[in-house]
């Protein structure tokens, strides 16, 4: 595991995901619900799911785009 690309794609992340609507409605969420730890928990596993989408998308193009 190549701890420069670990730091990169969570410093983009990270900024990508300051005061978007995800986090609003994160917010939201443990507002009206007050429950901290399964809003934590669910919206984590949403996180990792997509991240995976995206990981596998990524992983297909690699494939079948040449680099050039």
């Amino acid at each position: 595991m190549d701890l420069s690309v670990v730091i990169s794609a969570f410093s983009v992340l990270f900024l990508a995901e300051l005061g978007d609507k995800t986090q609003l409605a994160i917010i939201a969420l443990v507002a009206a619900t007050g429950e901290v730890w399964s809003v934590l928990v669910g919206g984590t596993l949403a996180l990792w799911i997509v991240s995976l989408a995206a990981i596998l998308f990524g992983a297909t193009l690699m494939r079948r785009i040449p680099k050039r």
